[in-house]
């Protein structure tokens, strides 16, 4: 065998792949280090099975240990209830020495508060700490104690009540009831410290039965070792067919692998192709809707000026004839006037007229939606035209002084 190990290391070292088949030789596959190797893994196994068994044993006793010490705490408080009860009582019956009846209340109200929240703080641990279905029991008898003990206090307060007003006899027949209220009160503390031991036990029982499962795994490690010394020589068997099989399974998982991984590069190559695709036909859409939407605007804005054509060319019409009458009325009239001194009235009027005319005509131009033909003129001749055009319509108490020809100053 030692010839084969130095026979495989010979070939890895100068770069030979290592086969099973040619590293078994003449002399057959050697079989004691697989029993070697069966027995190492059982070994390991046993170990990993006790290191498990101890574990799960160190940690039920942990557990046992932690949740015997909560419920014995459980259990010292709810005995401790018995002693607050004891002083619940001693209120009622030593008002009888003292005859200080408002101590002795204020005494009761302490001692029953201090004994509810006793038992309201340990209710809330059995809601919070222990499963629903055990805790019911314990949290019923403590609703119990609750109504003794409020039974007892009603004694209690009636014991001082009479007792202050100097009703003595029925004082004394309150304390009776409260004392046996109070015995009442006992039996169902007693009540709870049993549910409370109970649970207990129910806890310990729970954990003897968890240690006899352990034995019986100690019992299954033992009986598997036995069964693995008698299956030693039949697995090792087994494994050479198992590791010619599985080596077969690798190369033919191998050349798998490396036709899976020509035709993942394949895809991703077709992928981003047609990702560039895509981003070529998302531009190409993006530019076509922005046209699109250009030219719906375009189309709207022409409808809208079509109809805005249409609406000017007929108010021009319906202007331009009142304003051709006009005009061909103070053409005859200026005939008729000429050298009677109305020479700048008549021409105020024709300047109306023109004025009139260019804006209709700017109208029809922008109607028409032609382009804007700038030019320019003198800015002193244009003032002194509206200047003169709307002095006629300002009072003569306001005087117009226009300087021109200021060039910019």
């Amino acid at each position: 065998m030692t010839d084969a190990v130095a026979g495989s290391v010979e070939q890895a070292s100068h770069g030979v792949r290592w086969n099973p088949f040619v590293w078994r030789g003449r002399r057959g596959w050697p079989r004691l280090h697989l029993i070697y190797f069966v027995l190492a893994m059982f070994d390991l196994v046993a170990v990993g099975g006790g290191l498990y068994l101890s574990h799960r044993l160190s940690a039920l006793f942990e557990t046992s240990t932690i949740k015997n010490q909560e419920w014995s705490e459980r259990f010292v408080s709810i005995w401790k209830l018995g002693d607050l009860a004891l002083e619940l009582n001693g209120a009622g019956n030593d008002v009888f020495e003292t005859h200080n009846v408002a101590a002795e209340r204020k005494r009761l109200a302490a001692a029953s508060e201090t004994l509810s929240l006793a038992i309201d703080k340990i209710r809330s641990e059995l809601a919070q700490d222990v499963p629903p279905a055990l805790a019911s029991y314990p949290i019923k008898t403590l609703t119990f104690v609750d109504q003794a003990m409020a039974n007892m206090l009603g004694h209690a307060n009636r014991t001082l009540t009479e007792y202050e007003n100097g009703n003595f006899e029925r004082a004394a027949a309150s304390m009776a009831l409260m004392n046996r209220s109070f015995v009442v009160l006992n039996r169902k503390l007693n009540d709870s410290v049993s549910a409370v031991r109970q649970i207990q036990s129910a806890y310990a029982r729970g954990y003897m039965g968890q240690v006899d499962s352990l034995k019986r795994y100690e019992l299954l490690i033992g009986s598997g070792m036995l069964a693995m010394v008698c299956c030693v020589v039949l697995y090792g068997h087994m494994v050479g067919r198992f590791v010619t099989r599985k080596y077969r399974d690798l190369e033919a998982s191998q050349a798998a692998a490396l036709q899976s991984e020509q035709e993942a590069r394949q895809f991703a190559r077709e992928a981003e192709a047609a990702r560039q695709d895509a981003e070529r036909l998302n531009g190409e859409l993006t530019k076509s809707l922005e046209e699109l939407g250009k030219a719906q605007d375009d189309a709207i804005r022409k409808g809208k000026l079509a109809q805005l054509g249409q609406l000017t060319a007929t108010v021009a019409h319906e202007l331009r004839n009142p304003l051709g009458a006009v005009r061909t009325s103070t053409f005859l009239l200026e005939r008729k006037t000429r050298g009677l001194g109305l020479e700048p009235q008549i021409n105020r009027i024709n300047n109306g007229i023109t004025r009139c005319d260019g804006i209709i005509s700017q109208l029809l131009d922008f109607a028409r939606t032609k382009e804007l033909v700038c030019d320019t003129v003198d800015f002193d001749d244009w003032l002194a035209g509206q200047v003169e055009e709307h002095a006629q319509h300002i009072p003569q108490v306001v005087a117009i002084e226009c300087r021109l020809g200021l060039n910019g100053a």
